[in-house]
């Protein structure tokens, strides 16, 4: 969907940009307090769990690749927020315009191939957890590769629409967040269309598909508790104006979109440790990742093997 910015004055816009910041931030700093993270503490370092062979091609081509939310190994996790989302701005809706047409503004995004999210999965677990390295990294074979998170927040906006979130379990935060970003952008508006009343429509939409853009965003964080220990991050991407565009793989439901998130300029990917899964031959399978780290120019990288007894 178009994401212009509806005739407001570059004055107006930076101001509203700046309230609207607010509210995002608050929600940043509930997910993380609901994680046990410590809103003000470090960053933690974001692991990703693969194969050999995806490493192999991670590293090599400067790129991840982000599956369509509708094709994830949970199926009703996106589907799950959205049906959340749409309950509380029924009861909210019905006492207010604004949010009566932000519900219409939702179902026409839902329906936009461009508004579709992107998910690349990671964990703040330390990347070294049996549960993880069974289901995702190949039985144990495959590696853990840890990012930096402030990078990799930035790694590819050039192309899409990018925020890296930490993933929430608990249903009462999951309404927390959604009632905060609700509740925030009416009352950013109402201030703004009090100060500007003649630029009332021009607001409404502007503060109303950032709205939109949000929730659904947040939706595709939202997990069953059951989850919790995966100490799961997303990265999540949304096409700029129908690029990049999305292609296809066999996947566990068929054929999977995904879009080929290539660094920007050639850029390295922000690596800073590489795990490899529980294996007899430790010196060996450390040498290999090094010697390919090296030959990829990547300098600087931790590297180390689990020491999770093998089976």
């Amino acid at each position: 969907m178009d994401e212009s910015d509806y005739g407001l004055t570059p004055d107006i816009k930076r101001g509203l940009d700046a309230e609207l910041a607010k509210i995002d931030t608050r929600c940043t700093r509930l997910k993380l307090k609901s994680r046990g993270l410590e809103p003000d503490g470090p960053l933690p370092t974001l692991f990703h769990y693969t194969s050999a062979e995806a490493i192999r091609k991670i590293l090599t081509s400067k790129s991840l690749w982000a599956t369509h939310a509708q094709f994830l190994s949970d199926r009703t996790e996106f589907r799950y927020g959205i049906r959340l989302v749409r309950k509380l701005l029924s009861v909210v809706g019905r006492k207010d315009s604004f949010l009566c047409l932000v519900m219409e503004l939702l179902e026409t995004w839902l329906g936009d191939p461009d508004s579709e999210p992107y998910i690349v999965s990671f964990s703040s677990d330390g990347g070294n957890r049996l549960s993880q390295w069974m289901i995702y990294g190949d039985r144990g074979e495959g590696f853990s590769t840890g990012f930096e998170y402030e990078k990799l927040r930035h790694q590819f906006r050039e192309i899409v629409v990018a925020r890296v979130l930490p993933v929430t379990y608990d249903p009462k935060v999951h309404k927390q967040i959604l009632a905060t970003e609700i509740n925030g952008h009416w009352r950013v508006r109402e201030r703004a269309v009090s100060k500007w009343p003649t630029l009332q429509k021009r607001i409404d939409q502007y503060c109303q598909i950032n709205l939109v853009s949000l929730l659904v965003t947040e939706c595709t964080a939202f997990k069953h508790p059951g989850f919790k220990e995966e100490q799961e991050f997303r990265l999540i991407a949304r096409r700029k104006q129908g690029r990049p565009k999305p292609e296809f793989r066999a996947g566990r439901f068929g054929i999977t979109p995904y879009l080929d998130l290539k660094s920007p300029n050639g850029q390295k990917l922000p690596v800073v440790k590489i795990t490899q899964g529980p294996t007899a031959d430790r010196e060996s399978a450390q040498k290999g990742i090094e010697m390919l780290l090296a030959d990829l120019g990547y300098e600087g990288v931790a590297v180390e093997v689990s020491d999770i007894p093998q089976r």
